[in-house]
């Protein structure tokens, strides 16, 4: 396992840490964690409740005249498809709260990068915090169309071998790279700055959205884990800045 691997793996674990070992990072992030917590517990009982209608509407359509036998098939469709489903359902459990919690991971992500001596980075300061914050809303918000759009497409290839494992770990790279846009807005990187800099780590990129797949073992988790998670991102940025 390459170094740049483990610590993208790792990331939203050592971000946790960093805001353990920091009272007003810990605060600051209690609001977008009480914030995902609601939305996560809404979003799998939601799922859970109306998956089953939603096989068998699924079995009902494409089923409707096939041998009695195949009928059968609506506990492993129920089974192997409830994960993919919780998948897209906290997918857009997370779109939602991220934008309600923008204001918070931008002061996150920029008090993170402020101390950490960054050549590129200049002292902390509420009018450029304010600034980042109001185009990250605007950014959050177009993406929220397009991830929405994503996980339309998740669900619609949910039961499709092998497209639906390709989907799922795109989606957990987006996922990643959006929790790295709140530090590259913070160090005003341009939009080929951003995509450089994944280019540049691709392993990095590829370990963060496996960390983000491991949460997903656990519903709703993912979302728990956001506040941490951008601080984690914020310091994958200071380290490879610093050639570690």
């Amino acid at each position: 396992m390459s170094p740049g691997f483990f610590r993208g793996l790792t990331f939203w674990l050592r971000g946790w840490g960093m805001m353990l070992d920091s009272r007003s990072l810990l605060l600051l992030a209690l609001v977008p964690f009480v914030i995902a917590l609601l939305v996560a517990g809404f979003s799998i009982s939601y799922v859970f409740t109306h998956l089953p209608a939603w096989v068998q509407a699924i079995m009902a359509y494409g089923l409707s005249s096939a041998p009695a036998f195949l009928h059968y098939l609506y506990y492993p469709m129920l089974i192997g498809s409830g994960l993919l489903v919780v998948i897209a359902g906290v997918f857009v459990a997370y779109l939602g709260q991220s934008i309600l919690a923008v204001p918070f991971y931008s002061l996150l992500a920029d008090r993170t990068l402020a101390p950490l001596n960054m050549k590129t980075e200049v002292p902390f300061e509420w009018r450029r915090w304010l600034r980042n914050s109001l185009r990250m809303l605007r950014i959050s918000l177009m993406k929220t169309a397009l991830f929405l759009t994503l996980g339309v497409i998740l669900f619609a290839v949910s039961f499709v071998p092998v497209v639906n494992v390709v989907a799922v770990f795109g989606t957990l790279l987006i996922l990643a790279f959006d929790l790295l846009d709140f530090s590259f807005e913070s160090l005003h990187y341009s939009f080929r700055q951003r995509l450089a800099y994944v280019a540049r780590h691709k392993r990095m990129w590829a370990g963060m959205a496996c960390g983000l797949g491991l949460t997903l073992l656990i519903p709703g988790l993912t979302l728990v884990i956001a506040p941490g998670a951008v601080v984690g991102a914020a310091l994958l940025l200071k380290e490879s800045a610093n050639g570690s």
